[in-house]
Protein backbone atom coordinates (compact mmCIF):
# COMPACT_ATOMS: atom_id res chain seq x y z
CA UNK A 1 0.00 0.00 0.00
CA UNK A 2 1.72 3.03 -1.12
CA UNK A 3 2.49 5.61 1.62
CA UNK A 4 0.44 8.79 1.63
CA UNK A 5 0.83 12.27 0.46
CA UNK A 6 2.00 14.62 3.53
CA UNK A 7 -0.87 16.92 1.93
CA UNK A 8 -3.67 13.81 2.29
CA UNK A 9 -2.84 14.35 6.39
CA UNK A 10 -5.37 16.58 7.90
CA UNK A 11 -3.11 17.48 10.62
CA UNK A 12 -0.39 18.36 8.35
CA UNK A 13 -2.13 20.39 5.61
CA UNK A 14 -3.61 22.23 8.84
CA UNK A 15 -0.46 22.77 10.13
CA UNK A 16 0.39 24.48 6.83
CA UNK A 17 -2.13 26.71 6.05
CA UNK A 18 -2.37 28.21 9.08
CA UNK A 19 1.00 29.63 8.05
CA UNK A 20 -1.08 31.40 4.87
CA UNK A 21 -3.20 34.30 5.05
CA UNK A 22 -6.89 34.68 4.30
CA UNK A 23 -6.61 35.41 0.84
CA UNK A 24 -4.28 32.23 0.05
CA UNK A 25 -6.81 29.86 2.31
CA UNK A 26 -9.58 30.96 0.58
CA UNK A 27 -8.18 30.40 -2.74
CA UNK A 28 -7.31 26.74 -1.21
CA UNK A 29 -10.97 26.06 -0.82
CA UNK A 30 -11.31 25.58 -4.48
CA UNK A 31 -8.70 22.83 -4.74
CA UNK A 32 -10.60 19.85 -3.52
CA UNK A 33 -13.37 18.77 -0.73
CA UNK A 34 -10.53 18.15 2.15
CA UNK A 35 -8.48 21.10 1.28
CA UNK A 36 -12.12 22.52 1.48
CA UNK A 37 -12.91 21.20 5.02
CA UNK A 38 -9.41 22.67 6.18
CA UNK A 39 -9.87 25.61 5.20
CA UNK A 40 -12.96 26.32 6.39
CA UNK A 41 -11.59 25.53 9.87
CA UNK A 42 -9.25 27.97 9.99
CA UNK A 43 -11.03 30.53 8.30
CA UNK A 44 -14.47 30.40 10.35
CA UNK A 45 -12.26 29.79 13.64
CA UNK A 46 -11.99 33.40 14.57
CA UNK A 47 -14.03 36.50 14.19
CA UNK A 48 -12.89 39.78 13.92
CA UNK A 49 -16.05 41.47 12.64
CA UNK A 50 -19.72 40.45 12.61
CA UNK A 51 -20.88 41.29 8.61
CA UNK A 52 -19.14 38.30 7.30
CA UNK A 53 -20.85 36.34 9.91
CA UNK A 54 -24.29 37.93 9.63
CA UNK A 55 -23.96 38.15 5.19
CA UNK A 56 -24.04 34.75 5.37
CA UNK A 57 -27.77 34.65 6.05
CA UNK A 58 -28.87 37.56 3.69
CA UNK A 59 -27.77 40.82 2.28
CA UNK A 60 -27.45 43.67 4.68
CA UNK A 61 -28.02 47.35 4.15
CA UNK A 62 -27.63 50.13 6.08
CA UNK A 63 -30.68 52.58 7.56
CA UNK A 64 -30.06 55.34 9.73
CA UNK A 65 -26.91 54.37 11.17
CA UNK A 66 -28.30 50.46 11.86
CA UNK A 67 -27.60 47.53 9.45
CA UNK A 68 -30.72 45.04 8.62
CA UNK A 69 -31.48 42.59 6.32
CA UNK A 70 -32.87 43.52 2.89
CA UNK A 71 -34.63 40.12 3.10
CA UNK A 72 -35.77 38.38 6.12
CA UNK A 73 -33.21 35.21 5.74
CA UNK A 74 -34.65 32.00 4.60
CA UNK A 75 -34.64 28.79 6.20
CA UNK A 76 -32.35 27.34 3.33
CA UNK A 77 -29.72 30.02 4.64
CA UNK A 78 -30.23 29.10 8.13
CA UNK A 79 -29.60 25.42 6.72
CA UNK A 80 -26.15 25.80 5.52
CA UNK A 81 -25.05 27.70 8.18
CA UNK A 82 -26.12 25.38 10.43
CA UNK A 83 -24.29 22.59 8.14
CA UNK A 84 -21.04 24.42 6.98
CA UNK A 85 -19.92 26.88 9.30
CA UNK A 86 -21.68 26.94 12.34
CA UNK A 87 -19.55 24.43 14.55
CA UNK A 88 -16.11 26.02 13.48
CA UNK A 89 -16.69 29.21 15.01
CA UNK A 90 -14.06 29.29 18.64
CA UNK A 91 -13.35 32.69 18.84
CA UNK A 92 -14.80 36.20 18.33
CA UNK A 93 -13.24 39.00 19.08
CA UNK A 94 -15.00 42.49 18.59
CA UNK A 95 -12.61 45.10 19.90
CA UNK A 96 -14.66 48.52 18.67
CA UNK A 97 -18.29 48.66 19.79
CA UNK A 98 -21.18 47.00 17.34
CA UNK A 99 -24.48 48.83 18.10
CA UNK A 100 -25.20 49.04 14.28
CA UNK A 101 -25.51 45.03 14.27
CA UNK A 102 -28.26 44.95 16.84
CA UNK A 103 -31.12 45.02 14.84
CA UNK A 104 -29.89 42.09 12.87
CA UNK A 105 -28.48 39.95 15.33
CA UNK A 106 -32.74 40.90 16.88
CA UNK A 107 -33.67 38.85 13.79
CA UNK A 108 -31.25 36.40 13.66
CA UNK A 109 -31.99 35.81 17.48
CA UNK A 110 -35.64 35.15 16.81
CA UNK A 111 -35.21 32.35 14.26
CA UNK A 112 -32.68 30.36 15.71
CA UNK A 113 -33.72 26.68 17.46
CA UNK A 114 -33.13 25.67 21.03
CA UNK A 115 -29.69 25.25 21.17
CA UNK A 116 -26.73 27.91 21.04
CA UNK A 117 -26.29 29.99 17.95
CA UNK A 118 -22.63 28.66 18.09
CA UNK A 119 -22.01 25.95 20.03
CA UNK A 120 -17.97 25.51 20.03
CA UNK A 121 -17.68 28.92 21.00
CA UNK A 122 -15.40 29.42 23.96
CA UNK A 123 -13.99 32.68 23.51
CA UNK A 124 -16.08 35.77 23.42
CA UNK A 125 -15.35 39.56 23.04
CA UNK A 126 -18.09 42.18 22.76
CA UNK A 127 -17.72 46.32 23.49
CA UNK A 128 -21.45 47.08 24.17
CA UNK A 129 -24.51 47.48 26.36
CA UNK A 130 -27.63 48.91 25.43
CA UNK A 131 -29.83 48.53 28.86
CA UNK A 132 -31.79 45.59 27.81
CA UNK A 133 -30.53 43.14 30.60
CA UNK A 134 -31.56 39.73 29.17
CA UNK A 135 -32.15 40.54 25.67
CA UNK A 136 -28.57 42.15 24.71
CA UNK A 137 -27.57 40.68 21.68
CA UNK A 138 -24.49 39.54 23.49
CA UNK A 139 -27.21 36.98 25.48
CA UNK A 140 -27.45 35.38 22.31
CA UNK A 141 -23.56 34.13 21.94
CA UNK A 142 -23.57 32.68 25.69
CA UNK A 143 -23.63 28.90 25.83
CA UNK A 144 -22.32 26.45 28.53
CA UNK A 145 -18.88 25.40 26.71
CA UNK A 146 -17.70 29.19 26.93
CA UNK A 147 -14.18 29.81 28.60
CA UNK A 148 -13.48 33.28 28.19
CA UNK A 149 -16.04 36.35 28.18
CA UNK A 150 -15.04 40.08 27.74
CA UNK A 151 -17.79 42.68 27.89
CA UNK A 152 -17.39 46.31 27.98
CA UNK A 153 -19.27 49.52 27.58
CA UNK A 154 -18.77 51.77 24.85
CA UNK A 155 -19.19 55.00 26.71
CA UNK A 156 -19.29 56.11 30.55
CA UNK A 157 -23.02 55.93 30.85
CA UNK A 158 -25.02 54.56 33.25
CA UNK A 159 -26.53 51.61 33.27
CA UNK A 160 -29.85 50.09 34.48
CA UNK A 161 -29.49 48.33 37.73
CA UNK A 162 -32.50 46.30 37.04
CA UNK A 163 -31.00 45.36 33.56
CA UNK A 164 -27.43 44.93 34.44
CA UNK A 165 -28.19 42.60 37.74
CA UNK A 166 -30.42 40.47 35.05
CA UNK A 167 -27.37 40.52 32.73
CA UNK A 168 -25.01 39.21 35.43
CA UNK A 169 -27.40 36.22 35.88
CA UNK A 170 -27.57 35.07 32.65
CA UNK A 171 -23.74 34.72 32.52
CA UNK A 172 -24.10 32.57 35.43
CA UNK A 173 -26.95 30.82 34.19
CA UNK A 174 -25.63 29.99 30.32
CA UNK A 175 -21.97 30.29 30.92
CA UNK A 176 -21.31 27.84 34.04
CA UNK A 177 -17.84 26.79 33.01
CA UNK A 178 -16.35 30.36 32.44
CA UNK A 179 -12.42 30.39 33.92
CA UNK A 180 -12.07 34.27 32.32
CA UNK A 181 -14.73 37.00 33.08
CA UNK A 182 -14.19 40.69 32.25
CA UNK A 183 -16.60 42.94 32.96
CA UNK A 184 -15.39 46.59 31.74
CA UNK A 185 -18.38 48.92 32.51
CA UNK A 186 -18.28 51.78 35.00
CA UNK A 187 -16.91 51.69 38.37
CA UNK A 188 -20.37 53.00 40.26
CA UNK A 189 -21.06 50.91 43.10
CA UNK A 190 -24.20 50.01 42.57
CA UNK A 191 -22.90 47.40 40.00
CA UNK A 192 -20.58 45.69 43.04
CA UNK A 193 -23.76 43.54 44.22
CA UNK A 194 -24.43 41.31 41.07
CA UNK A 195 -21.24 40.98 40.25
CA UNK A 196 -20.26 39.63 43.72
CA UNK A 197 -22.62 37.43 43.41
CA UNK A 198 -21.79 36.53 39.82
CA UNK A 199 -18.53 35.66 40.04
CA UNK A 200 -19.53 33.40 43.25
CA UNK A 201 -21.53 31.22 41.35
CA UNK A 202 -18.51 30.38 38.83
CA UNK A 203 -17.22 27.18 40.02
CA UNK A 204 -13.96 27.37 37.64
CA UNK A 205 -13.16 31.13 37.40
CA UNK A 206 -9.47 31.74 37.91
CA UNK A 207 -9.81 35.01 36.03
CA UNK A 208 -11.47 38.00 37.19
CA UNK A 209 -11.22 41.85 35.39
CA UNK A 210 -13.64 44.17 37.10
CA UNK A 211 -13.95 47.97 37.29
CA UNK A 212 -11.76 50.12 39.69
CA UNK A 213 -14.43 50.72 42.07
CA UNK A 214 -13.54 53.44 44.60
CA UNK A 215 -14.57 50.76 47.89
CA UNK A 216 -13.71 47.67 46.97
CA UNK A 217 -14.99 46.13 49.91
CA UNK A 218 -17.28 44.34 48.97
CA UNK A 219 -15.22 42.77 46.13
CA UNK A 220 -12.95 41.82 48.36
CA UNK A 221 -15.02 39.94 50.72
CA UNK A 222 -16.67 38.22 47.94
CA UNK A 223 -13.47 37.16 47.10
CA UNK A 224 -12.81 35.57 50.06
CA UNK A 225 -15.08 32.85 48.52
CA UNK A 226 -13.43 32.62 45.55
CA UNK A 227 -10.09 30.79 46.32
CA UNK A 228 -9.96 29.18 43.11
CA UNK A 229 -8.81 32.76 41.49
CA UNK A 230 -5.11 33.13 40.02
CA UNK A 231 -5.28 36.31 38.67
CA UNK A 232 -7.34 39.84 39.45
CA UNK A 233 -7.65 43.04 37.94
CA UNK A 234 -9.30 46.14 38.43
CA UNK A 235 -7.65 48.79 36.46
CA UNK A 236 -9.90 49.56 33.41
CA UNK A 237 -11.22 53.07 34.13
CA UNK A 238 -8.33 55.52 34.57
CA UNK A 239 -10.47 58.34 33.93
CA UNK A 240 -12.00 57.81 37.45
CA UNK A 241 -10.57 58.23 41.16
CA UNK A 242 -8.65 55.00 41.93
CA UNK A 243 -9.42 52.43 44.65
CA UNK A 244 -8.90 53.86 47.69
CA UNK A 245 -11.17 52.49 50.48
CA UNK A 246 -11.23 48.72 51.98
CA UNK A 247 -12.84 48.14 55.12
CA UNK A 248 -12.33 45.06 56.54
CA UNK A 249 -13.93 46.01 60.04
CA UNK A 250 -12.89 42.90 62.17
CA UNK A 251 -10.09 40.32 62.26
CA UNK A 252 -12.46 37.91 60.66
CA UNK A 253 -12.94 39.36 57.62
CA UNK A 254 -10.02 38.30 55.82
CA UNK A 255 -9.38 38.14 51.67
CA UNK A 256 -7.20 35.15 51.59
CA UNK A 257 -6.60 34.34 47.36
CA UNK A 258 -4.04 31.44 48.17
CA UNK A 259 -3.85 30.71 44.48
CA UNK A 260 -2.97 34.34 43.72
CA UNK A 261 -0.63 34.53 41.15
CA UNK A 262 -0.99 37.61 39.46
CA UNK A 263 -2.69 41.02 40.46
CA UNK A 264 -3.33 44.34 38.59
CA UNK A 265 -4.68 47.31 40.91
CA UNK A 266 -5.42 51.13 39.75
CA UNK A 267 -5.65 52.43 43.08
CA UNK A 268 -3.29 54.12 45.85
CA UNK A 269 -0.49 52.90 47.85
CA UNK A 270 -2.16 52.33 51.31
CA UNK A 271 -5.21 50.92 49.78
CA UNK A 272 -2.48 48.28 47.66
CA UNK A 273 -1.01 47.49 51.12
CA UNK A 274 -3.67 47.09 53.03
CA UNK A 275 -5.28 44.73 50.28
CA UNK A 276 -1.44 42.83 50.30
CA UNK A 277 -1.51 42.50 53.75
CA UNK A 278 -5.20 40.37 53.99
CA UNK A 279 -3.90 38.07 51.03
CA UNK A 280 -2.17 34.35 51.69
CA UNK A 281 -0.95 33.63 48.43
CA UNK A 282 2.78 31.71 48.32
CA UNK A 283 2.32 31.96 44.78
CA UNK A 284 2.09 35.18 43.27
CA UNK A 285 4.36 36.27 40.58
CA UNK A 286 3.41 39.27 38.97
CA UNK A 287 2.36 42.45 40.88
CA UNK A 288 1.44 45.81 39.23
CA UNK A 289 0.14 48.83 41.23
CA UNK A 290 -0.44 52.32 39.41
CA UNK A 291 -2.13 54.91 41.42
CA UNK A 292 -3.75 58.40 39.67
CA UNK A 293 -0.88 60.62 40.83
CA UNK A 294 2.98 60.32 42.24
CA UNK A 295 2.84 58.32 45.64
CA UNK A 296 5.17 59.68 48.62
CA UNK A 297 8.71 57.80 48.80
CA UNK A 298 7.50 56.47 52.21
CA UNK A 299 4.56 55.12 50.16
CA UNK A 300 6.22 53.29 47.71
CA UNK A 301 8.66 51.66 50.76
CA UNK A 302 5.91 50.54 52.34
CA UNK A 303 5.29 48.29 49.23
CA UNK A 304 8.39 47.33 48.27
CA UNK A 305 9.16 46.37 51.88
CA UNK A 306 5.51 44.25 52.08
CA UNK A 307 6.57 42.78 48.78
CA UNK A 308 9.48 41.35 49.81
CA UNK A 309 8.54 40.00 53.10
CA UNK A 310 5.48 38.30 51.68
CA UNK A 311 5.81 37.37 48.10
CA UNK A 312 9.28 35.44 47.88
CA UNK A 313 8.59 34.47 44.21
CA UNK A 314 7.30 37.41 42.95
CA UNK A 315 9.09 37.83 39.14
CA UNK A 316 7.26 40.87 37.94
CA UNK A 317 7.01 44.14 39.98
CA UNK A 318 5.83 47.30 38.27
CA UNK A 319 4.89 50.65 40.54
CA UNK A 320 3.59 54.24 38.75
CA UNK A 321 1.17 56.48 37.98
CA UNK A 322 -1.17 57.55 35.29
CA UNK A 323 -1.50 61.52 35.80
CA UNK A 324 -3.18 62.07 32.27
CA UNK A 325 -4.54 65.74 31.66
CA UNK A 326 -3.37 66.65 35.37
CA UNK A 327 0.00 66.55 33.90
CA UNK A 328 0.64 70.39 34.66
CA UNK A 329 -0.85 70.35 38.07
CA UNK A 330 1.53 67.48 38.97
CA UNK A 331 4.46 69.38 37.58
CA UNK A 332 3.43 72.46 39.35
CA UNK A 333 3.08 70.70 43.02
CA UNK A 334 6.27 69.10 42.73
CA UNK A 335 8.80 70.08 44.73
CA UNK A 336 11.96 71.60 42.51
CA UNK A 337 14.45 71.21 45.64
CA UNK A 338 13.05 67.77 47.27
CA UNK A 339 14.82 66.17 50.05
CA UNK A 340 16.69 63.03 50.22
CA UNK A 341 13.63 61.30 52.15
CA UNK A 342 11.35 62.07 48.88
CA UNK A 343 13.52 60.49 46.34
CA UNK A 344 13.98 56.30 45.46
CA UNK A 345 16.93 54.95 47.32
CA UNK A 346 19.30 52.08 47.21
CA UNK A 347 18.12 51.78 51.04
CA UNK A 348 14.43 51.23 49.85
CA UNK A 349 14.97 48.84 47.22
CA UNK A 350 17.63 46.27 49.27
CA UNK A 351 14.72 44.83 51.20
CA UNK A 352 13.41 42.72 47.67
CA UNK A 353 16.62 42.37 46.45
CA UNK A 354 17.19 40.07 48.90
CA UNK A 355 14.23 38.26 49.44
CA UNK A 356 13.08 37.89 45.67
CA UNK A 357 15.57 36.91 43.64
CA UNK A 358 13.44 35.43 40.37
CA UNK A 359 12.81 39.56 39.22
CA UNK A 360 12.79 39.64 35.64
CA UNK A 361 10.43 42.64 35.05
CA UNK A 362 11.10 45.55 37.36
CA UNK A 363 9.32 48.93 36.56
CA UNK A 364 8.96 51.73 39.56
CA UNK A 365 8.21 55.63 38.21
CA UNK A 366 9.16 58.69 40.44
CA UNK A 367 8.44 62.09 39.70
CA UNK A 368 11.97 62.78 40.59
CA UNK A 369 15.37 61.08 39.42
CA UNK A 370 16.60 58.58 42.02
CA UNK A 371 18.89 58.72 44.59
CA UNK A 372 21.37 55.74 43.50
CA UNK A 373 24.32 55.72 40.90
CA UNK A 374 26.51 53.22 39.02
CA UNK A 375 27.87 51.29 41.84
CA UNK A 376 24.07 50.77 43.19
CA UNK A 377 23.09 49.38 39.75
CA UNK A 378 25.99 46.75 39.77
CA UNK A 379 24.31 45.42 43.32
CA UNK A 380 20.87 45.46 41.40
CA UNK A 381 22.39 43.63 38.44
CA UNK A 382 24.19 40.76 40.26
CA UNK A 383 21.07 40.21 42.86
CA UNK A 384 18.98 39.56 39.80
CA UNK A 385 20.72 38.36 37.31
CA UNK A 386 17.63 37.12 35.36
CA UNK A 387 16.24 41.02 34.49
CA UNK A 388 14.63 40.90 31.07
CA UNK A 389 13.19 44.69 31.84
CA UNK A 390 14.23 47.40 33.98
CA UNK A 391 12.58 50.64 34.91
CA UNK A 392 14.10 53.01 36.66
CA UNK A 393 12.43 57.03 37.24
CA UNK A 394 13.35 57.34 33.84
CA UNK A 395 11.11 60.46 33.09
CA UNK A 396 11.37 62.55 36.24
CA UNK A 397 9.52 66.07 36.45
CA UNK A 398 12.57 67.50 38.37
CA UNK A 399 15.81 66.66 36.88
CA UNK A 400 18.18 68.01 39.92
CA UNK A 401 21.37 68.72 38.11
CA UNK A 402 23.69 69.29 41.16
CA UNK A 403 22.14 65.48 42.96
CA UNK A 404 24.62 63.99 44.35
CA UNK A 405 24.23 60.26 43.13
CA UNK A 406 23.48 59.82 39.49
CA UNK A 407 23.40 57.43 36.72
CA UNK A 408 25.70 57.58 33.79
CA UNK A 409 26.46 55.43 30.69
CA UNK A 410 28.90 52.90 32.93
CA UNK A 411 25.35 52.03 34.58
CA UNK A 412 24.40 49.84 31.30
CA UNK A 413 27.89 48.17 31.41
CA UNK A 414 26.76 46.27 34.64
CA UNK A 415 23.57 45.13 33.66
CA UNK A 416 25.53 43.74 29.80
CA UNK A 417 27.58 42.13 32.21
CA UNK A 418 25.58 40.65 34.75
CA UNK A 419 22.28 40.24 33.00
CA UNK A 420 22.47 38.05 29.69
CA UNK A 421 18.85 38.28 28.79
CA UNK A 422 18.16 41.82 29.16
CA UNK A 423 16.20 43.32 26.39
CA UNK A 424 14.64 46.57 27.83
CA UNK A 425 16.37 49.39 29.94
CA UNK A 426 14.76 52.55 30.74
CA UNK A 427 16.74 54.85 32.79
CA UNK A 428 17.46 58.67 33.30
CA UNK A 429 20.91 58.89 33.12
CA UNK A 430 23.84 61.73 33.00
CA UNK A 431 25.02 61.69 29.72
CA UNK A 432 27.40 65.02 29.64
CA UNK A 433 30.94 64.44 28.91
CA UNK A 434 31.88 65.31 32.02
CA UNK A 435 30.16 61.61 33.27
CA UNK A 436 31.20 59.69 30.08
CA UNK A 437 33.03 56.50 31.25
CA UNK A 438 36.42 55.58 29.52
CA UNK A 439 35.63 52.39 27.94
CA UNK A 440 38.26 52.67 25.28
CA UNK A 441 40.56 50.50 27.27
CA UNK A 442 38.64 48.05 29.00
CA UNK A 443 37.14 44.69 28.27
CA UNK A 444 33.20 45.39 27.85
CA UNK A 445 30.52 42.85 27.56
CA UNK A 446 28.23 43.47 24.85
CA UNK A 447 24.51 42.77 24.77
CA UNK A 448 23.19 40.38 22.92
CA UNK A 449 19.23 40.59 23.18
CA UNK A 450 18.73 44.49 24.06
CA UNK A 451 15.98 46.32 21.35
CA UNK A 452 15.16 49.32 23.71
CA UNK A 453 16.55 51.82 25.42
CA UNK A 454 14.88 54.78 26.86
CA UNK A 455 16.46 57.71 28.33
CA UNK A 456 13.68 59.93 29.15
CA UNK A 457 15.17 63.73 29.52
CA UNK A 458 18.56 62.88 30.32
CA UNK A 459 21.27 65.70 29.75
CA UNK A 460 23.56 65.33 26.79
CA UNK A 461 26.00 67.36 24.97
CA UNK A 462 28.19 65.15 22.47
CA UNK A 463 26.74 62.82 21.08
CA UNK A 464 29.70 61.00 19.05
CA UNK A 465 31.21 60.27 22.60
CA UNK A 466 28.04 58.89 23.43
CA UNK A 467 27.22 56.39 20.20
CA UNK A 468 30.69 55.42 20.48
CA UNK A 469 30.26 54.31 23.51
CA UNK A 470 26.96 52.58 23.30
CA UNK A 471 28.38 50.85 19.89
CA UNK A 472 30.49 48.97 22.53
CA UNK A 473 27.50 47.88 24.06
CA UNK A 474 24.58 47.32 21.95
CA UNK A 475 24.38 43.99 20.07
CA UNK A 476 25.56 44.69 16.44
CA UNK A 477 23.19 42.03 14.83
CA UNK A 478 19.58 43.31 16.50
CA UNK A 479 18.07 46.91 15.76
CA UNK A 480 18.42 49.02 19.09
CA UNK A 481 15.67 51.29 19.29
CA UNK A 482 16.39 54.33 21.43
CA UNK A 483 13.83 56.51 23.13
CA UNK A 484 14.01 59.99 24.99
CA UNK A 485 12.22 62.76 25.80
CA UNK A 486 9.90 63.34 29.00
CA UNK A 487 6.53 61.01 29.60
CA UNK A 488 5.48 65.01 30.37
CA UNK A 489 3.13 67.40 28.03
CA UNK A 490 4.66 70.67 28.92
CA UNK A 491 8.65 69.75 29.38
CA UNK A 492 9.70 73.27 28.40
CA UNK A 493 8.10 73.71 32.13
CA UNK A 494 11.02 70.95 33.34
CA UNK A 495 13.96 72.18 31.00
CA UNK A 496 13.62 73.73 27.99
CA UNK A 497 16.80 71.89 26.63
CA UNK A 498 14.69 68.84 26.98
CA UNK A 499 13.51 69.66 23.54
CA UNK A 500 16.14 71.53 22.13
CA UNK A 501 20.10 70.67 22.81
CA UNK A 502 19.99 67.80 23.96
CA UNK A 503 16.95 66.46 21.54
CA UNK A 504 19.37 67.70 18.95
CA UNK A 505 22.10 65.51 20.50
CA UNK A 506 19.82 62.48 20.95
CA UNK A 507 18.71 62.30 17.66
CA UNK A 508 22.06 62.54 16.16
CA UNK A 509 23.31 59.63 18.55
CA UNK A 510 20.16 57.43 17.08
CA UNK A 511 21.32 58.67 13.26
CA UNK A 512 25.43 57.54 14.24
CA UNK A 513 24.65 54.17 16.17
CA UNK A 514 23.48 52.26 13.38
CA UNK A 515 26.80 53.00 11.12
CA UNK A 516 28.89 52.71 14.24
CA UNK A 517 26.90 49.21 14.98
CA UNK A 518 27.15 48.32 11.43
CA UNK A 519 31.01 48.92 11.21
CA UNK A 520 31.75 47.30 14.73
CA UNK A 521 30.06 44.11 13.28
CA UNK A 522 32.09 44.25 10.76
CA UNK A 523 35.05 44.46 12.48
CA UNK A 524 34.03 41.68 14.52
CA UNK A 525 33.58 39.10 11.60
CA UNK A 526 37.21 40.25 9.99
CA UNK A 527 38.51 39.42 13.59
CA UNK A 528 36.89 35.95 13.53
CA UNK A 529 37.76 35.40 9.91
CA UNK A 530 41.43 36.33 11.35
CA UNK A 531 41.12 33.94 14.06
CA UNK A 532 40.12 31.08 12.10
CA UNK A 533 43.25 31.97 9.77
CA UNK A 534 45.42 31.73 12.60
CA UNK A 535 44.16 28.12 13.78
CA UNK A 536 45.08 26.74 10.27
CA UNK A 537 48.63 28.20 9.97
Amino acid sequence: MPAPSPLDIPEILDNILSHCNDSANYRSLLVCQRWLNVGLDLLWYEIIDLRPLLELFGELEKKSGSYNYIKTPSFASWQRFEKVYQNRIRIIIIEDPAPNYCSALSTLSKMRGEGPFLPKLHTFQWIDFSNLGLVEPSVMFMNDGMRVFRVGQSDDGVLDQDAFTSYCAAISARMPSLSYLQLGVSPLQIYQEPIVTLMKQLPNLEDLDVPPFPDLTEIFLGLAEVPQIKRFRAISHFMYPPCSILNLSNSSQYIGLAKLQKMDLYCTYPFATKVLQNISSSEMEHLTINSHDPETSGNVCAIISLVATEFSCLTSLNLGYFPFIEDYNILDSLLFQPSAKDMVQMGDLLPILSNCRNISWFKLRSPYPAAIDDNDVEIIAKSWPGLTWFSLCYQPGVLLPEREKRLTLKALSHFSCHCPNMSALQLYIDATSEHIPDVASKEVTRFTKLYRLDVGPSPIDEHAQVAYMLAQLCPTAKKLWLWTGGGWMYLDEIDPRINSTWRTNWNAVKAALPVMLKMQGKIESLQRDLNIERLFR
